[in-house]
């Protein structure tokens, strides 16, 4: 799927073809510079996570040592 690239895109991925796969896939997309929302959070990491974090913003949790460096790491 991902051909020569680092990782696939997303309009490359067919999740009926994961369907054994789809509890332990999470799926996150940017939303602006600074915005990093987590859009498919499967089953089982729900289950692990203890809450489904689907629509969360990972970068909304506050401020820590390295959040400029990792929202840079977009690019």
């Amino acid at each position: 799927m991902r051909g020569d690239r680092r990782i696939p895109s997303a309009d490359d991925v067919d999740l009926r073809s994961l369907v054994e796969l789809t509890p332990y896939i999470r799926y996150m997309s940017w939303e602006g510079d600074e915005s990093l929302v987590i859009r498919v959070f499967g089953s089982a990491l729900c289950e692990a996570a203890g809450m489904d974090l689907r629509g969360i913003d990972l970068f909304s949790f506050g401020e820590y040592e390295n959040k400029k460096r990792d929202m840079a790491c977009r690019n």
